[in-house]
């Protein structure tokens, strides 16, 4: 029994969470969520005519002539704070307990639960004799660790915000709140207001605080549904997509080189598109989730003030408490039914990303008339079957496929894509140049030409889609097994292979190829959302802080001096908790994955040689000072962030 409150109690619910420490004189918000007055007066900054709670972000509005002192104090979670704190204090250090009477150093023994001090013994004696304290309740310690006494503390009631000192004894059915004797005669006045003793409302005001913690926790159950609703949307978005990006990737896959194109468009058009999708469930997601956390919360405070508050404090608390019920259950029904809804149509269909899709529809027609072309006659000398729609292909007038019996001349004229069959059973792959172009081509002693058909020439393209007709760029000899970068320049397989090992780039123009991987030393990433931080040109939003840690090490064979020692290091970097920012972190992740955030050198600003330092990614290691002091306002910073990773591949 002596540790019944201290288990029914969490401390979390006695935590203030801006200081994270036990409350100290605290206010409550509209939407029931408590905090320190000084936390509070802290956080508001100077000419907002409102708070928004930290927690979820709904707005109070502040008095004129009050701001936040003028906020409604919690007095049943500073009479928690006390009645527990006392308790704590006589379970763990009695010795260290102060008499609150006379100051003195010696040691308590008893505790007056009407004036909420500890006394010691000569203080008990006065206070059993003198006629001021008679009729005081005074219990040992002992006593009060059973908890026999824990509801008997004198606690702390609210007066009158109207009338200085008047305690509400009364209760006004019309404006449902909680009224002095001054009050029943100057404000709420018979018969336009009705009046009843709060002793006569309690039970019913009790009994509709019941019915409510019942609503709260069908709209807590129905709005966590809603969230394993909206989870699921976004495996089925994202399920969509890949089964879109396998759908692409077969038509693609049975057509040549420069159609894979076509297909790479196709991809990012359903990644972006899915992407977007995404990211507007995710902010649903984040709705639902304040949602959750103030329906939590509600009923936590509710169902604590039913076993535990006294009648005027339920009274006090029951008409905000059934506004938040108002705000948190009305309609719950629909809206889970609008995002059951929307994700059903959202879900329909893989194909319905690729339908309004350029690309998609020019693959469509390409192996709609790849497959006529097949089943014409190879007898039929000049048959040509022609795709005249080019949409999706940059520069090309038309694709054409050129049955055998076709001369070379006639399939090469204009500007387009031919697969030619000659007297083997093997296509092959041929561009057909414009007329000054391919006579141009045609002189040219270094280029090697291949026969198309019957006489006809064209140049070469490899199964990458680059031109294999030059010399390898690597091993400067007649390119083997040609493969091409997505830059279009090409090499021999086994040549290229060999360098991107080394380095993710186009040996000729210097192109990521994939991501980067870097030489950064073992070390960890972390990051969290700092309550109450707000930087300079982001004030709407939190902060995000990036926390990297490096121990000391030694030296691997990629860094400058292999087998000497590293001094490690500890780094803290920050960003805006909005939509870009949370894309940002994770991009930084990944480039903290292919080791490309940190290295080992010599430091510009100490001097410090074989230490852990940055490289080159742009980080604000200070929330203000501006760009030239690392830190905010810097309205250019995340474009630049997000550059410099583009340039070493994180996308």
């Amino acid at each position: 029994m002596a540790s019944a409150l201290l288990k029914e109690i969490s401390d979390d619910f006695l935590t203030c969470q801006i200081c994270l420490e036990t409350f100290r004189r605290p206010k409550i918000l509209d939407c029931v969520h408590s905090f320190c007055e000084e936390c509070l007066k802290e956080y508001v900054k100077p000419g907002e005519t409102e708070v928004k709670c930290p927690t979820c972000q709904r707005g109070t509005a502040l008095k004129q002539d009050g701001g936040v002192s003028g906020l409604k104090d919690n007095f049943f979670i500073l009479n928690l704070v006390e009645t527990i704190g006392a308790r704590k204090k006589v379970q763990h250090s009695v010795d260290k307990i102060p008499c609150d009477s006379c100051g003195g150093t010696e040691a308590v023994v008893s505790r007056c639960l009407t004036c909420n001090d500890f006394l010691c013994e000569s203080c008990v004696a006065i206070h059993q004799t003198l006629r001021a304290f008679k009729g005081h309740l005074v219990v040992s310690l002992d006593e009060l660790r059973t908890g026999r006494y824990d509801g008997q503390t004198e606690k702390h009631e609210p007066t009158c915000d109207a009338h200085a000192g008047e305690k509400m004894r009364f209760y006004c059915k019309t404006d449902g709140v909680p009224v002095c004797r001054d009050c029943i005669v100057l404000d709420h006045p018979k018969p336009g207001h009705n009046v009843v003793n709060l002793a006569d409302i309690t039970n019913e005001l009790r009994s509709s605080c019941q019915y409510m913690v019942t609503e709260l926790q069908q709209a807590l159950g129905s709005t966590e549904d809603a969230v394993k609703t909206v989870d699921k949307s976004i495996e089925d978005i994202q399920a969509k997509g890949k089964k879109a990006e396998q759908l692409v990737d077969e038509q693609v896959s049975h057509l040549v080189t420069f159609i894979k194109k076509l297909g790479e468009q196709c991809k990012e058009k359903v990644e972006a598109t899915c992407r977007q999708e995404e990211k507007q469930q995710y902010a649903e997601k984040e709705r639902l989730e304040l949602k959750k956390v103030r329906l939590s919360s509600t009923q936590e405070l509710l169902q604590t003030l039913l076993s535990r508050g006294t009648d005027i404090e339920v009274a006090s608390a029951f008409s905000q408490i059934r506004q938040c019920r108002d705000e948190l259950c009305t309609g719950q029904g629909s809206s889970v039914n609008q995002v059951q809804s929307k994700t059903t149509t959202e879900a329909g269909g893989s194909r319905a990303l690729l339908e309004d899709t350029e690309g998609w529809n020019t693959l469509l027609a390409i192996q709609g008339t790849a497959t006529r072309a097949s089943k014409v006659p190879s007898t039929a000398p000049g048959n040509v079957a022609d795709i005249t729609s080019g949409r999706g292909v940059t520069g090309t007038a038309a694709i054409r496929l050129q049955p055998s019996g076709a001369t070379g001349g006639g399939a090469m004229e204009g500007k387009g894509l031919a697969v030619a069959k000659g007297d083997t059973t093997q296509s092959r792959l041929q561009v057909a140049q414009p007329r000054s172009r391919r006579s141009k081509a045609v002189s040219s002693a270094a280029r090697r030409k291949t026969p198309t058909g019957q006489g006809g020439t064209g140049e070469s393209l490899t199964s990458d889609g680059g031109d294999a007709t030059r010399d390898c760029s690597i091993c400067m000899s007649y390119i083997t097994d040609p493969k091409s970068l997505p830059c279009k320049h090409t090499f021999c397989r086994k040549c290229i292979d060999t360098a991107l090992s080394y380095k993710s780039q186009c040996p000729i123009c210097g192109t990521i190829v994939g991501e980067l991987k870097g030489n950064q030393p073992q070390g960890s990433m972390t990051w969290a959302i700092h309550l109450g931080t707000r930087l300079p040109g982001y004030e709407n939003c939190e902060a995000i802080v990036i926390s990297y840690y490096f121990p000391n090490g030694i030296q691997g064979p990629e860094h400058p001096n292999p087998g000497r020692s590293y001094k490690g290091t500890s780094r803290n970097a920050y960003l805006p908790h909005n939509d870009e920012g949370r894309e940002l972190v994770q991009l930084l992740k990944r480039a903290f994955d292919n080791r490309l955030v940190f290295t080992i050198g010599t430091s510009v600003t100490t001097g410090a040689t074989d230490t852990v330092i940055w490289n080159g990614i742009p980080h604000k290691t200070n929330t203000h000072g501006g760009a030239s002091g690392y830190g905010y306002p810097d309205p250019g910073y995340l474009a630049r962030l997000r550059q410099e990773l583009a340039a070493k591949g994180i996308k």
